[in-house]
């Protein structure tokens, strides 16, 4: 008598589909995660965006050379966050930063004193 060893093609068709619904049910928890991720990491470059940006005003403002001027803030600001805005209440001289707004792998996290928000939404 012959040894037949192997798989049954009724076998292998229920690996197949076991392994579908495994697929079809881990993805989008997946892709969930990956999402949230991006949002924390947009929240996080916003505040410290913010920080670096009202720290630089803070030293303009104790130096006695003057105010210091948004565009030097926004230049301290671009060194780590290219995509960073800032958004002072006077343009000339930037004594109070209102907000930065950073944006990343197509996330807008924007930083005020009190909160950041994350593409309209509160973080």
């Amino acid at each position: 008598m012959k040894n037949k060893s192997g798989f049954t093609l009724i076998e292998l068709i229920v690996v197949i589909a076991i392994l579908g619904v495994l697929a079809l049910i881990l993805v989008p928890n997946f892709m969930g995660y990956l999402q949230d991720a991006k949002k924390t990491t947009a929240t996080s470059n916003a505040r410290a965006a913010y920080s670096i940006a009202t720290a630089e005003c803070a030293k303009g403002q104790t130096s006695t050379a003057g105010s210091t001027t948004a565009a030097k803030i926004k230049d301290v600001v671009d060194n780590d966050y290219p995509s960073a805005k800032v958004v002072c209440n006077d343009d000339a001289k930037c004594t109070v930063i209102t907000s930065v707004e950073v944006t990343s792998s197509g996330i807008t996290a924007t930083a005020t004193k009190g909160a950041v928000t994350v593409n309209g939404e509160s973080a």
